[in-house]
């Protein structure tokens, strides 16, 4: 298709939009500019994204024209163009200030690294903005509190996630609970992070089920080698853990009704698949929930009388029989 000038234009600032880059070849390959010296056709192109930039700099618009070198090269000859958003100051701001809050809330990192995060969060801010971020964040900073296991977790996290993303298996020394270690291989699957804690799924050689491992538990990593580059069919679906998980992603799954005399809200938030299935004045409301026994088990007995489990019976019966040797060892 042969291109008027105005069309080229508006044909680039849509394929910009859509989220396509452009560099001078691309743009003169794909639309055929030929005839002229090729310093005429790069004032064409030039000439182009001017058009493109008055279009998007118009006041209010949330998008602008942006490029950078490639090959590490200042040239223009050599910059590639895209279309980015817009972020104020006041967003930026707001948007370090919220992840910041995240880190300080997780308790997952020793003091330097949060301190290395809080850094960089801030590193492009201009110096009021950086007085007003420490300023800001100087209680909340205060009352952080590291976990009894201070494990510096940089250097964990950038192996595994390279791990992952090479799709190579690791040989490991990992300690548990007990301070035991046992030495594992298998293939980091996905990296995550769960109420204080990363962790890393990892599928062992020959194993159907893939095993979770505390990633600041990983002692030492000895080895890393080549694993399988195929996706597993099986692979852990990340999103039903989360919904089945309270605390910690162990045990089988579960469903059972308990009485709830505490807020239904509190309850519901604590287990994703979960429902009121009855309610009736002056009597307590009843809910549903799917999730892993082992971590469904801390939260229930979390709550004392507040809550009382009536199906199914193997979980009343577990319930009762944890609560009774509890109470053996208080008594006189």
């Amino acid at each position: 298709m042969k291109y008027t000038s105005r069309q080229r234009v508006l044909d680039v600032m849509f394929r910009l939009l859509e989220g396509e880059q452009f560099t001078f070849n691309s743009w003169e390959d794909f639309y055929g500019i030929e005839g002229e010296k090729e310093k005429a056709r790069r004032r064409k192109f030039q000439r182009d994204l001017a058009e493109i930039r008055t279009v998007l700099d118009v006041p209010g618009s949330k998008t602008q024209l942006v490029s950078q070198m490639q090959n590490s090269s200042f040239s223009k000859r050599h910059a590639v163009y895209h279309v980015k958003n817009k972020t104020s100051a006041e967003d930026k701001f707001t948007y370090a200030v919220t992840i910041a809050q995240i880190i300080l809330g997780s308790r997952a990192l020793i003091k330097k690294e949060r301190d290395q995060l809080l850094d960089y969060l801030s590193e492009n801010m201009d110096r009021a903005q950086k007085e007003k971020f420490t300023e800001y964040l100087k209680i909340p900073k205060y009352g952080y509190i590291e976990l009894y296991e201070k494990t510096a977790l940089f250097k964990k996290i950038s192996a595994c996630t390279q791990a992952i993303i090479s799709r190579n298996i690791l040989k490991f020394a990992y300690k548990n609970a007990n301070s035991e270690i046992t030495i594992h291989e298998a293939q980091p699957e996905i990296l995550y992070f769960d109420t204080h804690f990363f962790y890393i799924v990892m599928q062992h050689a020959g194993q159907k089920n893939v095993r979770v491992y505390r990633l600041d538990r990983i002692d030492k990593i000895i080895k890393e080698e080549a694993g399988n580059t195929k996706r597993n069919a099986n692979h852990h679906n990340l999103q039903d853990q989360r919904k089945e998980a309270y605390l910690i992603p162990l045990g089988n799954p579960i469903t059972f009704k308990f009485k709830c005399r505490i807020s239904v809200l509190t309850a519901l938030n604590n287990f994703p698949i979960s429902e009121v299935i009855h309610t009736e004045k002056n009597a307590d409301p009843i809910i549903k929930v799917t999730a892993r026994e082992d971590g469904a088990l801390l939260w229930l007995l979390s709550q004392g009388n507040n809550v009382q489990v009536i199906e199914p019976i193997s979980l009343v019966r577990k319930i009762r029989e944890i609560l009774k040797k509890s109470l053996e060892q208080y008594e006189d």
